[in-house]
C-alpha cells in the first residue's frame, strides 16, 4: 500500500478545489506525487485508481484511553497503546477501506461512539456524510433489526404495549 501524506494546500500556495491535497509516493521513483494522477509524471508507472470508500482517522475528542480501546476493539487490532497513539499524532490516517458506503458508515458509527473522529471519502475523492440516525446493535453494530413486541410486563403480568429490538445477525435483544 502506498504511503499517504495529505497537505493543506493554503500552506503550499497551489490552487485546489475543496483545500486538501492528497499526495502519494510512487512505488517506482519514490517521489510525492497527486493521488489523482493515472501515471507517475516522473517515471511513468501506473498509478493504482481508488474504487473504494476510505475511513479516514481525523483525530479524537475523547480521552486516549477510549480513543485507544475504540480502535483496537472495533477492528480486533491488537496494537500497543503507543502504536494507536502514533496513529493518531499522524491524522490524517486511512484506517479502511470498504467496497460500499454501508459498510463504511457502519464502522464510522462505531468509531464516533469512543470519540474518534472519522472521514469517509468516496472513490471520487469527495466526502460522504456519516449517518448516524440508523438505528444498530449495540453488539455487532448491524442495522438488520426486528421489533419484536413483549407478551407480558414482570409488573402487571399482563400483556404490554412496550416491544423489543432483536438483532437479526446476532440475536442480540435491547
Amino acid at each position: 500500500m502506498m504511503q499517504e501524506k495529505l497537505i493543506n494546500v493554503e500552506t503550499v500556495g497551489a490552487n485546489f478545489k475543496g483545500g486538501i491535497l492528497v499526495l502519494v509516493r510512487c512505488p517506482e521513483c519514490n517521489k510525492e506525487i497527486s493521488d489523482k494522477a493515472k501515471t507517475c509524471p516522473d517515471c511513468g508507472y501506473p498509478i493504482a485508481i481508488n474504487t473504494k470508500y476510505q475511513l479516514y482517522i481525523i483525530g479524537y475528542h475523547d480521552m486516549d484511553i477510549s480513543a485507544y480501546a475504540g480502535l483496537t476493539e472495533t477492528f480486533n487490532l491488537k496494537l500497543e497503546y503507543n502504536e494507536v497513539m502514533n496513529i493518531f499524532e499522524n491524522c490524517p490516517y486511512i484506517i479502511a477501506e470498504y467496497d460500499t458506503l454501508e459498510e463504511a458508515n457502519l464502522q464510522a458509527r462505531k468509531l464516533l461512539k469512543w470519540g474518534i473522529d472519522i472521514n469517509i471519502i468516496n472513490p471520487e475523492g469527495k466526502s460522504e456524510y456519516i449517518n448516524t440516525d440508523i438505528i444498530s446493535c449495540p453488539k455487532c453494530g448491524s442495522i438488520h433489526i426486528q421489533v419484536v413486541p413483549r407478551k407480558w410486563s414482570i409488573i402487571s403480568g399482563i400483556y404490554t404495549n412496550k416491544v423489543d429490538r432483536v438483532c437479526l445477525k446476532c440475536k442480540y435483544k435491547f
